[in-house]
């Protein structure tokens, strides 16, 4: 294949899955905007929002960028798509993705602290960075298996298709799982009628 087929064929697969993020990606931030009422509540909270965004989208795209090298190396296939090499990177996404909200739950409330916002407990920042975390990380985990080996499936390159997809994916299931929650534990602990 010569290098302008490659491109074409590079553009051809990335250029409906970003469109479909940049729309995505607007919307989550209209989403954001129109729940602001909510984080007027506790200005601490949404020192959690880019944290978590961040930190889901990094280790997605690394789990996804490790799929793919995998897949080109014909490790993993669509119909061995969860072999022994598939459950290792799965467990170490989860495990660091557990480790970075813990850590963003001790930061966010030390930094609400320090910015004088009215804040929750220790223990409420660290169970809302967790548990987003981990029902966005386990969602996200089978989105990534399962993208990376179809777009294989189908004929195409799997890193032209799974870090777009990801990113946007991994954006709307970390605020949709923050609010329920943070809604939840807010509710439960007395901050939210």
């Amino acid at each position: 294949m010569s290098e302008k087929d490659l491109v074409l064929t590079t553009y051809k697969e990335t250029a409906p899955i970003i469109l479909v993020t940049i729309v995505a990606e607007i919307w989550v931030g209209v989403f954001l905007i129109g729940i602001e009422d909510f984080y007027e509540l506790l200005p601490g909270l949404f020192i959690i929002v880019p944290g978590l965004m961040e930190a889901r989208g990094n280790i997605s795209g690394a789990l996804g960028q490790r799929l793919g090298s995998a897949i080109h190396l014909g490790i993993v296939s669509w119909e061995d798509k969860f072999n022994e090499d598939v459950r290792e990177n799965v467990k170490a996404s989860v495990s660091l993705g557990l480790l970075m909200s813990f850590s963003l739950g001790v930061l966010a409330f030390i930094s609400s602290i320090l910015l004088g916002f009215k804040h929750m407990s220790l223990l409420e920042f660290i169970l809302i960075a967790v548990l987003t975390s981990t029902l966005a990380g386990v969602s996200q985990v089978g989105f990534t298996v399962f993208i990376a080996t179809y777009s294989s499936h189908l004929g195409l390159d799997p890193d032209n298709v799974t870090i777009p997809a990801l990113s946007v994916v991994g954006d709307i299931l970390t605020i949709i799982y923050l609010l329920i929650v943070a809604k939840f534990t807010l509710s439960i602990s007395g901050w939210l009628p």
